[in-house]
């Protein structure tokens, strides 16, 4: 949650107050990290331009199903 708050404060025009929740994925012999999942898009295009601006100013985003 701290971290939420801190990158929807850094990318308010983008995210906004957007639903989000944290998802934890075991990657085997990687370890265990966890996601920040953000939804509420009115459609994979809107969904598609925020992941882009947000890679655009370095913030890590890919799109569920992507890679």
């Amino acid at each position: 949650q701290q971290n939420w708050r801190k990158i929807s404060s850094a990318h308010d025009d983008v995210l906004g107050n957007m639903p989000h929740k944290v998802v934890r994925a075991d990657l085997g012999a990687k370890g265990v990290f966890y996601r920040l999942r953000v939804g509420g898009f009115s459609s994979s295009e809107a969904a598609s331009g925020a992941c882009q601006a947000l890679q655009a100013r370095r913030q890590g985003c890919f799109l569920a199903g992507q890679n």
